[in-house]
């Protein structure tokens, strides 16, 4: 909110709110759609999420560890010494 720039942010959770609940039909956020474009039907909740939708899943779960140690290693290989960039922290402060 500092940097005033959550419009990108806001915009694509949106879009992956709406491609999974009008296009594939899983829940969003415990809300099911009773219609959608494409009807994907997998019993297994683990894999689905169930109720919560595709981000309650466990291979969501798994992509988002995944992604956290790309991160991480990323910021090895490049040198960086702070999780954030300390010139976002002075501008913005």
């Amino acid at each position: 909110m500092k940097s005033g720039r959550l419009g990108m942010s806001t915009g694509m959770h949106f879009s992956w709110n709406l491609v999974q609940d009008v296009f594939f039909g899983f829940a969003v956020n415990s809300n099911s759609t009773k219609v959608s474009i494409i009807s994907v039907d997998v019993s297994n909740n683990a894999i689905t999420g169930g109720v919560f939708g595709p981000e309650g899943s466990v291979l969501f779960l798994c992509i988002c560890v995944i992604a956290v140690i790309l991160l991480l290693l990323w910021k090895k290989i490049k040198g960086y010494s702070a999780l954030v960039n300390p010139l976002l922290i002075r501008k913005y402060s």
